[in-house]
C-alpha cells in the first residue's frame, strides 16, 4: 500500500459503520468519540449503542452510503465488506475495510495521544505489532511531550500575534533543534519556555 499519514478533523465527519461487531463497535466509538456524525448499520442490535450514534437494525443495502464522507466495512462476511467497499469507490467516497486495510482506501492506525501530540502506527495489516510498537512510543513520548507540545502551541499564537511569524521562526529554530527531546526529558524545556513570555 502506498498510504500517506493524514490526521482527520473528526468533527462533524460523516461516518457510516455498517457491522456492530466488536470491530465495528470500536472504530463508531474512535469516531463518536471524536465528534463525528456516527450512522451504524447492522442486523443486529449491539449490546450498548451510544445515544450519539444513528443505529438502523437491517442489511446493507446499494445507497446507503448517501452523504458519509467515510464509510467502514465491518461485518463479518467478507462479500458484503466487499461490495460496500465498490459502492464506496463508486461514489468516491473513503472506505475502510476492518478485516482487510490493504483493500480499502483508508487504513486505522495504532494511535498514541498526549494532549495535541498524535502518533499514528501502521505495520502493514498486523495490527498487534503496530500496537506493540505504538506502546513502545508511549514509553517515551509522555505527558512531559503533551504538556511542552500545548505551551509551545500557546507561546506560537502569543509570540506571532505580538511579533509576528518571522520572530516565532526564530525562537522555534532556537528551541525545537536537535536536542529538543532530551530537553523535554530531563526538565530543561520548561524553564527555556519560561524565559520567552
Amino acid at each position: 500500500m502506498s498510504g500517506i499519514p493524514l490526521l482527520v478533523e473528526a468533527s462533524g465527519l460523516r461516518v457510516l459503520v455498517v457491522g456492530a461487531g466488536t470491530v465495528g463497535i470500536r472504530r463508531a466509538s474512535v469516531f463518536a468519540d471524536g465528534g463525528a456524525i456516527v450512522r451504524v448499520i447492522s442486523r443486529e442490535m449491539p449490546p450498548s449503542c451510544p445515544a450519539v450514534w444513528t443505529m438502523i437494525c437491517r442489511e446493507y443495502r446499494a445507497g446507503d452510503i448517501g452523504d458519509a464522507q467515510l464509510v467502514v466495512a465491518a461485518t463479518s462476511d467478507a462479500a458484503v465488506n466487499a461490495r460496500i467497499a465498490a459502492d464506496a469507490a463508486a461514489t468516491g467516497v473513503l472506505c475502510n475495510l476492518a478485516s482487510d486495510g490493504a483493500a480499502g482506501t483508508v487504513t486505522m492506525m495504532s494511535v498514541h495521544r498526549e494532549n495535541d501530540l498524535v502518533v499514528g502506527v501502521s505495520a502493514g495489516g498486523l495490527p498487534a505489532a503496530s500496537r506493540r510498537i505504538r506502546d513502545a512510543i508511549a514509553l517515551r513520548f509522555d505527558r512531559r511531550y503533551g504538556a511542552v507540545i500545548a505551551s509551545l502551541r500557546e507561546l506560537r499564537r502569543s509570540v506571532i500575534a505580538e511579533y509576528g511569524a518571522d520572530e516565532w521562526k526564530r525562537r522555534a529554530d532556537a528551541t525545537l533543534d536537535a536536542q529538543f527531546c532530551s530537553r523535554v526529558e530531563n526538565g530543561d524545556i520548561a524553564q527555556e519556555l519560561s524565559g520567552w513570555q
